[in-house]
């Protein structure tokens, strides 16, 4: 069967060249998703990744610019080159969804996202069409992200949901802010739905 030798050889190739067995998964995915172009097996793929795989090498085995699938994508704990990367998922045209999940022991210092990633990803989303299909975003233990981050939401042009989980947000101050530029919130007993009004 061709299929099945392509990926025989495939994962030999993997195998000698890229032991990470993550990165051998994604490149799998890639060649899954390249043979069967005609008939894709869903409108949806996710991928989870940690902080030792770089997220400069997952982007590209996760990216689809002609949009045969959407991406949900989930990071959990700290990125390994997440200064660098974490603006290059911006350009993810296919990117739908996206989760970033931090150590319960982090800190404001330590928080993977902050306030200035979120003003960084809205200029990107104004100014160079960034995250052109991003609907729902969601940041648990991120404690640098705060109340005024929350302001940022409105350069994001598709986003419909932002959910925050333990961030630094300060719920008075950012019903203020949310309200200001469009947007609803609403809080749950550990989390905050912030939502485009309609």
């Amino acid at each position: 069967m061709r299929t099945a030798n392509h990926l025989s050889r495939q994962e030999e190739y993997n195998t000698n060249t890229h032991p990470h067995s993550n990165l051998q998964t994604l490149r799998l995915w890639q060649l899954f998703t390249i043979i069967c172009s005609d008939d894709p097996p869903s409108s949806t793929h996710t991928t989870i990744t940690r902080h030792h795989i770089p997220l400069s090498l997952v982007i590209p085995a996760i990216e689809s610019p002609s949009l045969a699938y959407l991406t949900s994508l989930t990071l959990v704990d700290q990125i390994a080159d997440s200064t660098a990367s974490l603006p290059l998922l911006s350009t993810l045209s296919n990117l739908i969804s996206l989760h970033i999940i931090g150590a319960s022991t982090s800190s404001a210092q330590t928080s993977m996202i902050t306030d200035s990633t979120l003003r960084l990803w809205s200029k990107r989303a104004i100014h160079q069409n960034g995250f052109p299909r991003l609907k729902m975003l969601f940041l648990r233990f991120q404690f640098g992200v705060t109340e005024i981050g929350l302001g940022e939401l409105a350069g994001f042009k598709e986003l419909e949901m932002c959910v925050t989980s333990r961030c630094g947000v300060k719920i008075k101050e950012a019903k203020k802010i949310v309200k200001g530029v469009g947007w609803k919130m609403t809080r749950y007993v550990v989390s905050l739905l912030v939502a485009k009004v309609e």
